[in-house]
């Protein structure tokens, strides 16, 4: 048997103001958000909610002991529903947060049902994670000194809601990272060996959109982005339902122990492994998914070219608008890339047994290696 089945509700809204009238933000809805975000766009409307800032309790990604602190602060405030408004830190903790669970760790380890608490509305304020319509979130677990996914049913949103006025003045950097997260989930969904028909669909469009928007920058300049932000706010999303049938592979493997390490940008992350993984991929197995892949990367960028020299081309189109940097200077030890490789496959499981093929040790040693 072969299922496909997403619960998501989608809604589209042109500005924060209108949101919030239709879903009558007030008394007993909790907002877990930034203040940069509520200044300007949530406080002015007067909502008679309250307010938990992530700052407060995390810098970074979110991390077992700042979705802790939070989860005691929630109670307290007697939260009827939960909104979440930012980008894929704050949607993952609030996921976590919904659920009725007594610590983090506890989700973790399976002691406590995945079974949901508290309503849940997510809005993402970027185009990347696609947490708003995924049932996934991951945590940099203390305990464990990595980030971690846990996926369910619960981890659902009662309601996703895509806002493109968020992304109008995101900083060039944070936009791009985002959508190469995107970008990734959807290629990474689309090789997996489990992948499904039916979430292809999803992930493939995630990359035309994402690919053709880096294409239209790349010929008319960074800000023609802004003309396509409600496009790669849907790529992201779209990208979020093929992640909630099956997860990503190798890239994102790598990239959740480096920046769980290091503490570097998740999307950013993510593509300094791309095309180091994917090549590999092409070598082992040019004849599978990734020549369906190969066809969706040329007609966007409208060019003919074989596996290799797709892939190549797209890395090309990535690195002109976001040059890597490579691992070094983020504090990597060159001598230690046989460590970095030995956690990808001691921590990851969940990720690599959706790689698009096997990658062993050795090669995963010389992926850390050539990247540094």
């Amino acid at each position: 048997m072969d299922k496909f089945h997403t619960p998501v509700t989608i809604y589209e809204f042109s500005d924060v103001k209108s949101f919030a009238d239709e879903f009558e933000i007030g008394k007993g809805d909790v907002l877990l958000t930034h203040r940069f975000l509520a200044a300007p766009y949530i406080e002015p409307l007067g909502l008679a909610c309250s307010y938990i800032f992530y700052e407060d309790y995390e810098t970074g990604e979110p991390s077992e002991n700042a979705v802790d602190a939070m989860r005691n602060v929630l109670r307290e405030a007697g939260c009827k529903r939960l909104i979440a408004i930012g980008g894929g830190s704050i949607l993952d903790a609030a996921k976590m947060l919904s659920i009725k669970a007594d610590a983090t760790a506890d989700i973790y380890a399976g002691t406590a049902p995945l079974e949901r608490g508290l309503p849940l509305v997510l809005v993402s304020t970027t185009c990347g994670t696609g947490s708003e319509t995924s049932n996934i979130a991951v945590i940099h677990m203390n305990s464990a000194g990595c980030k971690m996914g846990k996926s369910g049913p619960a981890f659902f949103g009662d309601a996703s809601v895509i806002i493109p006025q968020f992304l109008e003045n995101l900083p060039y950097d944070v936009f791009m990272f985002s959508a190469l997260d995107a970008l990734i989930h959807g290629i990474e969904v689309y090789l997996s060996p489990n992948a499904h028909a039916f979430s292809n669909v999803y992930s493939a469009e995630a990359v035309r959109l994402i690919v053709r928007g880096f294409q239209n920058m790349r010929l008319n300049g960074r800000d023609a982005r802004k003309g396509s932000l409600l496009s790669f706010a849907r790529a992201s999303s779209y990208a979020g339902i093929g992640l909630s049938h099956n997860p990503c592979g190798a890239i994102h493997a790598c990239a959740m122990v480096f920046g769980g390490i290091h503490h570097t940008a998740h999307g950013m992350t993510n593509a300094i492994f791309m095309h180091s993984i994917l090549k590999r991929y092409v070598k082992a197995k040019p004849d599978g998914a990734i020549q369906d892949l190969t066809k969706i990367i040329c007609e966007e960028l409208g060019v003919q070219l074989d596996a290799a020299g797709a892939i190549g081309a797209l890395n090309d189109l990535i690195t002109g608008l976001n040059p890597p940097r490579p691992l070094g200077k983020f504090g990597m030890e060159q001598t230690a890339a046989g460590e970095y490789a030995k956690k990808v496959l001691e921590t990851q499981q969940r990720l690599i047994a959706n790689s698009y093929v096997d990658i062993s040790a050795e090669e995963f040693t010389k992926v850390f290696e050539e990247l540094f």
